[in-house]
């Protein structure tokens, strides 16, 4: 088993474990987030197959505008 689906299980059994802890708690913020966090589960579970950021892209940005001020 590659650590590819090792980490994504492990993160997916971790959201699955604390979707069940914030949704019934009554906190409206936790309830909140924890619907947020369901509706983009697959984006971020995605991030352990593809390990692409777009950390270049911001770095570049940030000297650009350094430069500009």
């Amino acid at each position: 088993m590659s650590l590819v689906r090792i980490y994504s299980a492990s993160g997916q059994k971790f959201w699955k474990r604390w979707y069940c802890w914030a949704t019934p708690c009554r906190l409206e913020p936790m309830y909140k987030a924890a619907a947020t966090i369901r509706r983009h589960i697959k984006d971020m579970l995605i991030d352990y197959h593809h390990s692409v950021t777009n950390a270049m892209g911001e770095g570049l940005n940030s000297q650009i505008q350094k430069i500009r001020h």
